[in-house]
């Protein structure tokens, strides 16, 4: 996999120099700025500046991921994609990595045994929400059987303002609410 670094037009100085333009780091993003200087200049050899326009899609479904992004500016939305071809965002991605609904919960039961190059079919549905958390369950099946359930249970989260580097749940907004509560179209 190569790696891809998003750059505004600036060039590319070690983290935290100046570019010359406000005095802003030419390289903005948090996860590059924080490596050891030789594992960064590593990185930094093999990336490419890119310019995403709204609505680029980075990877698609069942396609194998091309390029590693690091966003320098702005944010990317992940989303995840319901039964019925619905899609919910279920994160964002920024120059400090990744903030969005974590993982905090997962469990897994194996049905029907399945192997390497089988063809399953996946289904996700929401199952509970919650104040500031929800419950996906996820079934695979192997053409009408049942081969895998699982379900994980995710947290919606925001930076924590009081301690930089961390997050804190908060309150799932309502239009998101909303959206995961919604019938897939048909």
């Amino acid at each position: 996999m190569s790696s891809k670094v998003t750059l505004s037009n600036t060039s590319m100085k070690s983290p935290g120099s100046s570019n010359g333009n406000n005095n802003k780091p030419a390289v903005a993003n948090k996860i590059l700025q924080r490596l050891p200087r030789k594992e960064y200049k590593a990185v930094l050899a093999r990336t490419e500046r890119v310019d995403l326009p709204i609505h680029t899609v980075l990877n698609e479904i069942g396609k194998a991921i091309e390029h590693g992004y690091f966003m320098n500016s702005g944010l990317a939305s992940i989303l995840t994609v319901l039964a019925g071809g619905k899609s919910v965002e279920v994160g964002l991605a920024g120059t400090e990595g990744f903030v969005g609904v974590p993982l905090v919960d997962v469990r897994v039961k194996f049905i029907a045994p399945s192997t390497y190059g089988d063809q399953l079919r996946a289904e996700t549905t929401v199952t509970e929400i919650r104040n500031s958390s929800f419950v996906l369950r996820h079934q695979f099946f192997k053409g009408d059987v049942l081969a895998v359930e699982g379900f994980e249970t995710r947290v919606w989260a925001e930076r924590d303002s009081a301690s930089p580097g961390k997050i804190r749940s908060r309150k799932i907004p309502h239009n998101v609410i909303e959206k995961l509560s919604s019938e897939p179209a048909k």
